[in-house]
C-alpha cells in the first residue's frame, strides 16, 4: 500500500471514529437514564453521581442536602447504595469514594445533568478507538485497524460498564491511553527516510512516557491497585538503561497520586476514601427528612488498608488463578472474548518483542494482585457483570496484539463475544440491575463456580436466594440449642433461578421445590463436613425422571405421579471455603424432566409455579475438618 493510499484510508477511519462519536454523543443527549433505570442507582452509581453533582454545582466533596435534593430531582428513587464518610472532627459528611472521575463528568453533568455521563463516555470511547487507529495503521491500514478496535470493545462486557456512572470505563480509558503513548514509538519506529507527519514525529518523543506515567498515577488513585500497571515502563526505561527518564517519570507518577489523595485530605479530613467513619445507606439516606449518619439504616464499609489482612491460602490462589480466565461468573473467556482471542494471539502468533513480554507481566501481576489480596471478591463483587475489576486490565490485551494479527480476528471476536455475552450486550442496564440472572445460559453454565468468592458473586444481590438456613430436624421438630435458638445443619445458594425458595409444610418439614423440565443447581454450606445426606424426593402430579448429582456422585430415577422416594448420599472430600471462618461447599445438581402448574388443573390450588420435584435434605452423619480438600 502506498503512502497515499494509506493516509486516504487513515482520513476515511478517522472520519469513521468522528461519525461515531457524535452518534454517541447525540444518543447519549437524548438517552434518558433514570427512566431506563427505573429512576434507581445500582452498584455503586449513586455515589459516583452524587459527588460529579457536589463538584459540579457546590465545588466540594462534601454531602449536603442540596446534593440529595439534585439527585430526587434526576432519580425518584433516591441516592439507593450511596458511601458517605463522616469527619469526626468537622462533623461533615463526604462521598465515600474517589473523586477524579465524578471531576471529569461535572461539566456534563453540570449542563446536561445524567445524560452527561454517557455523552462524556462517548468522548472517551472516540479517544481510545483514535488510539487504537493509530497504533496499528501503519502496520494494518488505518480502516483494518478501526474493526480490529471496535471487535476488541464492542463485543465484551466493556459495552456494559460504559453505560454504568461508575469510573470502570473511565479507568479502562486513562490506562490505554497512558500505554498508547509509551507503547506508540515502539511499535511504530522512526525510519530515517520517512518525512513523518507532524503528529506522528510527536508521539515519538520523550515527552509520552512522562505522560504516560502521570495518567497512571490518576489512574492509581482512582484505584491502587493500578499502581503495579506503572512498572512494566519503569523496568523497560530500567532494561533501555534510561536512568533519568526511568527517574523522572517515576516523580510524576509519584506526584500524580500524592496530590491527589492531598487533595482527598485538604478536603474531607480523611486520605482514605474508603476508610474511616464509612457507611453505605440503600434505603434511608442522611439529611432525609430527620435522618442522619447515625439514625439512617445503614452498613458499615469500611476499608482501612493498614488494617486489612487477606486471608491467604495457595489451594485458594490456585482456583483464582482458574476462575479469572475461565469462572462462570466473571472469567476472561465468557465476558471478554476479544481479550482473551489477544492473548491467544500472543502466544501462538507472536511471542516476539521485549515490551509485549512487559505488557503480558503487567496482566499477570495487576491480575495477582485481585487474586492474592482479595481473594473472595476477585471479580468485583455481587453487582458486578462479568469481571468488574477487570476493566482495569482489559487495555493490555490490545498491546498483545501481534504485527501479524489475522485479519479474520475482528469476525472471530465479534461472533465469539456475541455467543458468550450477547444476551448481556443487547440489554446492558437491566443486566446491570439485576445481575443475578445473567449466568444462566447453557453454555455459560458449562463453566466452573468460583467457590472461593461465593459470598461475593452476583447471585448474592437476591438475598431470599443466598444463605438460606436449613435447620436442623429430628422427628419432624426443628432442634433447638441451649439458648433456645434453632439450629443451623447448612445454608443454601441457588446458582440459578431453576428452584423455588425454600419453603416450610404445615408439618414444619423444609423443602425446595425444583421446577419441571429443568436443571437446577444449589450449593450447601454447612461449617463443618458432611459424611452422608439423605435426600428426600417428592414427585409432581406428573411421571417424571429426577436425577439428583452431589460432589458428582449420580442417582437417577422414574418417578410415578406423587411418589416419594428416599435417596442416601455419601459424600467425599469437601471444597473449604476460607471466609472470615471455614466451612464447607456441596455442589448440588437437580434435573426434573416434566412438571405441572398446579392453577391448571381443574380443582387444583391456586399455584402458578411449574413444579417438578420436591426435595428435603437431612444431615446422616457428620465428619471432621480431615474430609476437605
Amino acid at each position: 500500500m502506498t503512502n497515499q493510499q494509506n493516509r486516504g484510508q487513515l482520513r476515511k477511519a478517522l472520519r469513521t471514529v468522528a461519525v461515531i462519536t457524535g452518534s454517541l454523543v447525540f444518543l447519549g443527549a437524548v438517552f434518558d437514564m433514570p427512566a431506563a433505570l427505573g429512576g434507581s442507582f445500582f452498584s455503586d452509581c449513586a455515589t459516583y453521581y452524587g459527588l460529579a453533582v457536589s463538584i459540579a454545582y457546590d465545588f466540594d466533596l462534601e454531602y449536603q442536602r442540596a446534593d440529595l435534593q439534585r439527585i430526587y430531582a434526576d432519580f425518584s428513587g433516591g441516592p439507593s447504595g450511596i458511601f458517605l464518610q463522616r469527619n469526626p472532627e468537622r462533623g461533615s459528611l463526604y462521598y465515600g469514594k474517589a473523586y477524579i472521575y465524578p471531576f471529569l463528568l461535572a461539566p456534563a453533568v453540570r449542563l446536561f445533568g445524567p445524560n452527561g455521563v454517557l455523552m462524556t463516555h462517548a468522548l472517551l470511547l472516540g479517544a481510545v478507538l483514535l488510539g487504537m487507529v493509530l497504533l496499528w495503521e501503519r502496520r494494518w491500514g488505518a480502516m483494518r485497524a478501526l474493526a480490529v478496535g471496535l471487535a476488541f470493545v464492542l463485543p465484551s462486557v466493556a459495552t456494559v460498564y460504559y453505560f454504568w456512572i461508575a469510573p470502570e470505563f473511565f479507568n479502562f480509558f486513562l490506562i490505554f491511553v497512558a500505554y498508547f503513548l509509551w507503547l506508540y514509538k515502539i511499535l511504530n519506529p522512526r525510519d530515517e527516510e520517512e518525512n513523518p507527519p507532524r503528529w506522528r514525529a510527536a508521539l515519538s518523543g520523550t515527552w509520552t512516557d512522562f505522560c504516560a506515567a502521570g495518567l497512571l498515577g490518576i489512574a492509581t488513585y482512582s484505584k491502587l491497585s493500578n499502581g503495579a500497571l506503572v512498572l512494566p515502563l519503569f523496568v523497560y526505561l530500567l532494561i533501555r538503561l534510561r536512568i533519568f527518564r526511568l527517574l523522572a517519570a517515576g516523580a510524576i507518577f509519584s506526584a500524580a497520586v500524592l496530590s491527589l489523595f492531598g487533595i482527598q485530605l485538604a478536603l474531607t479530613g480523611n486520605w482514605n476514601y474508603q476508610g474511616g467513619e464509612r457507611k453505605s445507606f440503600h434505603l434511608e439516606f442522611p439529611l432525609a427528612n430527620d435522618k442522619t449518619f447515625d439514625s439512617a439504616s445503614a452498613s458499615a464499609q469500611e476499608t482501612n488498608i493498614g488494617d486489612y489482612r487477606p486471608p491467604f491460602e495457595l489451594v485458594d490462589i490456585a482456583h483464582n488463578m482458574l476462575y479469572f480466565l475461565i469462572g462462570r461468573f466473571g472469567g476472561i473467556l465468557p465476558y471478554y472474548f476479544p481479550a482473551f482471542l489477544a492473548l491467544v494471539l500472543f502466544l501462538v502468533v507472536g511471542r516476539t518483542g521485549l515490551h509485549r513480554w512487559l505488557v503480558l507481566s503487567g496482566v499477570v501481576l495487576a491480575a495477582m494482585v485481585y487474586i492474592i489480596l482479595i481473594p473472595t471478591n476477585v471479580i468485583g463483587g455481587g453487582g458486578t457483570v462479568g469481571n468488574r475489576y477487570f476493566m482495569n486490565i482489559l487495555p493490555l490485551f490490545f498491546f498483545l496484539l501481534p504485527a501479524g494479527t489475522p485479519r479474520w480476528t475482528p469476525a472471530v471476536a465479534a461472533m465469539g463475544g456475541a455467543l458468550l455475552a450477547g444476551h448481556i450486550l443487547v440489554t446492558p442496564l437491566s443486566t446491570s440491575a439485576r445481575p443475578a440472572r445473567y449466568s444462566e445460559t447453557p453454555l455459560l453454565r458449562l463453566l466452573p463456580v468460583e467457590f472461593t468468592m461465593l459470598n461475593d458473586i452476583p447471585i448474592n444481590t437476591e438475598s431470599q436466594r443466598r444463605r438460606v438456613p436449613w435447620y436442623r430436624e429430628k422427628d419432624g421438630d426443628v432442634v433447638l440449642d441451649e439458648q433456645g435458638k434453632q439450629i443451623v445443619d447448612f445454608f443454601v445458594y441457588h446458582l440459578d433461578h431453576n428452584s423455588f425458595l425454600k419453603e416450610v409444610s404445615q408439618q414444619g418439614s423444609q423443602r425446595i421445590w425444583i421446577k419441571g423440565g429443568r436443571t437446577a443447581e444449589l450449593i450447601l454450606r454447612p461449617g463443618e463436613p458432611i459424611l452422608r445426606l439423605r435426600v428426600r424426593v417428592s414427585n409432581s402430579g406428573v411421571e417424571n425422571t429426577v436425577s439428583i448429582s452431589i460432589q458428582g456422585r449420580s442417582i437417577t430415577r422414574t418417578m410415578k405421579p406423587r411418589q416419594r422416594i428416599t435417596l442416601d448420599f455419601p459424600l467425599g472430600p469437601a471444597f473449604a471455603y476460607h471466609n472470615v471462618s471455614t466451612s464447607y461447599l456441596y455442589p448440588v445438581v437437580v434435573s426434573t424432566s416434566n412438571g405441572v402448574t398446579p392453577r391448571t388443573n381443574e380443582g387444583g390450588p391456586n399455584d402458578w409455579r411449574h413444579l417438578g420435584a420436591m426435595l428435603e435434605f437431612r444431615v446422616l452423619e457428620w465428619g471432621d475438618t480431615a474430609n476437605t480438600q
